[in-house]
């Protein structure tokens, strides 16, 4: 639970809301943090991938 409060007090959410989560609420946002961990992985994967094949250079 203190690692939803955290990832979620920082976007603004107060802590007595996140208290208050039913399990239902609970299980959607973990659902909802994994989410976006798996697509910031795939965002950063994609910037290293062109970034090591060279692609995107501007002026060519």
């Amino acid at each position: 639970m203190l690692e939803l409060m955290a990832f979620y007090a920082v976007r603004g959410v107060p802590l007595d809301v996140l208290a208050a989560a039913t399990p239902a609420e609970r299980g959607f946002l973990q659902g909802a943090r994994a989410l976006y961990y798996e697509e910031q992985a795939a965002l950063l994967q994609a910037a290293v991938a062109r970034t090591l094949t060279g692609g995107g250079r501007h002026g060519e």
